[in-house]
């Protein structure tokens, strides 16, 4: 059908790859330090130790450091799922765009030689 929106199984899933970087987590007036476990230009992995835990759904602010950048990335997140084994480790989502030149770092970040699937 032209036109047609795809269905979630159809579309394309952003390229994650694992990569170890620190993050600073912002909820209320707490701010917590943790660090990614893999990234891709649609969220990220993290393991951080949130005391009280994370809820599905909760919306945080996270600022990510990259090397090809001389400040870190502020973004909007939203916890998408919390490992129910591990509930230091959580899936976030990007909410709020990124500027162009943040999201030129985040794909140098992914896209570079020797990066593992995640």
């Amino acid at each position: 059908m032209e036109g047609a929106t795809p269905s979630k199984a159809q579309r394309p899933r952003p390229v994650r790859v694992v990569i170890e970087l620190p993050v600073r987590i912002a909820r209320a007036d707490l701010v917590l330090g943790g660090t990614t476990t893999n990234v891709s230009l649609g969220g990220m992995q993290v393991r951080a130790a949130l005391d009280p835990p994370v809820r599905v759904g909760e919306r945080l602010v996270v600022e990510l450091e990259l090397d090809t950048l001389d400040q870190p990335i502020r973004v909007d997140v939203e916890v998408r799922w919390i490992d129910a084994e591990d509930r230091d480790r959580i899936g976030l989502q990007f909410v709020s765009s990124l500027r162009a030149r943040e999201m030129w770092a985040l794909a140098r970040c992914i896209d570079r030689p020797g990066a593992q699937p995640g």
